[in-house]
Formats: C-alpha cells, structure tokens, sequence
C-alpha cells in the first residue's frame, strides 16, 4: 500500500515492499498530483508481487516503482566490474588525504587478503555468502606474524 504525506509545501510518498519501507519525495505541492503518483505505486507494487515485473539488477528500486516499473537503466558513473576495479576506486578516493597514512596502509593489507582469496578479476555483482566464507575460512587458517593461527588463543 502507498500513501502519501505533505511535508511541508510539497508530498512524499511512501510504501513498504517485501518488509522494506521507502518512501520518496515527490517535488509536487499538487494533491491531485501526489495521489496518481501514489496510484501507480500501488499499481507497480501489485505487479512486483505477482511476479509480472521486477527490477533490473543494479536498479534504484525507489525509481523503478515510481516510474511504474518502465525505468530499465542503470544509474550513470563509471562501472566496477572486478574487484579489482572496486579496490584501486577505493583507495583512490582514500588516498587523497582522507585517512592518515598508517590507515591507508592497513587497509591496503586487507584488501591484498581479499585480492588473493577472491582473485584481482572478481566480478563484484556476483559476491555472494560463500565468496566471504571462503574468505574468513582461508585468514582462519593462516598463521599470523607471531607464528599462531588466527582465531586460536596463544
């Protein structure tokens, strides 16, 4: 169900999907407006629950419902694809004063344990439970820089 709320001079609209609440500004002070708006919402999420639509993987699924389900493309910027992309993006953006050094360090040996236990090519959509479990079971069993295995006392 969709309702929607005035705020001060203009309405958001709000839904809840799959247990999920969202709720969206409508950059309308036009009640006819907000209540079509609200109108297809319902209409979107009827056809998300009986399986006739869904949204694209990657989508912004607040966008997708307010366009009635007919928004297909993704959000523009640059892709990552492989983890390593996702990597060298992110310490890019780090690596412009945003942390302190020791930091920065720290997290680039982290990020080389992920490099070697998921491989530089990654596709990053694809991570799923058994990718990080894989993970934690390959650092379980390495030894530290004191000789003991990680997660056992000394």
């Amino acid at each position: 169900m969709a309702t929607i709320e005035r705020r001060n001079d203009t309405f958001r609209v709000i839904f809840y999907h799959a247990g999920r609440r969202y709720t969206a500004t409508l950059k309308t002070t036009d009640a006819k407006a907000a209540a079509a708006v609200s109108g297809s919402v319902e209409r979107t999420l009827g056809l998300l629950r009986q399986g006739a639509i869904s949204p694209p993987a990657g989508a912004d699924f607040v966008q997708f419902v307010l366009s009635g389900g007919y928004q297909t493309d993704l959000p523009k910027g640059a892709e990552v694809r492989t983890f390593k992309d996702l990597r060298d993006r992110y310490l890019a953006t780090l690596g412009v004063g945003a942390v302190e050094a020791n930091t920065l360090l720290t997290i680039r040996i982290h990020l080389d344990h992920w490099t070697r236990t998921l491989g530089a090519g990654f596709p990053v959509q694809s991570l799923a439970r058994d990718d990080l479990q894989r993970h934690v079971t390959r650092q379980a069993g390495q030894k530290g820089r004191r000789g003991r295995t990680a997660g056992r006392p000394p």
